[in-house]
């Protein structure tokens, strides 16, 4: 029975292994071979569904753990220990709970953002950048419009405030696609 209950663990602890690899791996492919705007787009939004998918199975993996300290082998301990590890598993099961719902919430919009693509929603307009916000992050950038906020995915044009581009970008999220530089 005890062998049972760690080969399950170990094998729910090496998917969330294997997908933190995963993660890696369209991380590295994106850092060395995506060139173009969208495909960065599309491997940013792989990469963060492995990482919080990942995320999901260490927590059922701590869930795992403790659903057999408390439930199925209590007798072992003492009640107050018991009582300490439900305590645990209540706290996991929330950060599961958030997660899962982070994840369908973002899932969502991707999914969203993918169809405006494929139909084609797409603004394109000439904005003078105002602002360019780096924040913590050395790849993506928030910039600052005369029209608001778009989002960066990856800095790969180098543009300056003040000066004019043409934006292509997805409509509802303000994902910028490409910005031309328009002298």
């Amino acid at each position: 029975m005890y062998n049972r209950h760690l080969i399950v663990a170990f094998i729910i602890l090496g998917v969330s292994v294997l997908l933190l690899l995963f993660a890696g791996g369209v991380m590295l492919y994106e850092k060395l071979s995506v060139t173009d705007t969208y495909q960065v787009f599309i491997t940013g939004w792989v990469m963060t569904l492995f990482l919080i998918l990942a995320g999901i199975t260490l927590c059922l993996f701590f869930l795992y753990q403790i659903i057999v300290i408390t439930f199925i082998n209590p007798s072992k301990l003492k009640k107050k220990i018991v009582f300490r590890w439900r305590i645990v598993g209540v706290a996991v099961l929330f950060v599961t709970l958030f997660l899962i719902n982070r994840t369908s919430s973002f899932v969502f919009s991707i999914v969203q953002d993918m169809k405006d693509y494929k139909n084609g929603d797409l603004g394109v307009e000439n904005l003078r950048i105002v602002d360019i916000y780096k924040g913590n992050q050395t790849v993506s950038r928030i910039i600052e419009t005369e029209k608001g906020d778009f989002y960066m995915p990856w800095y790969v044009h180098q543009i300056e405030e003040g000066n004019i581009y043409r934006f292509t970008y997805l409509k509802r999220s303000k994902h910028i696609l490409n910005i031309e530089d328009i002298h």
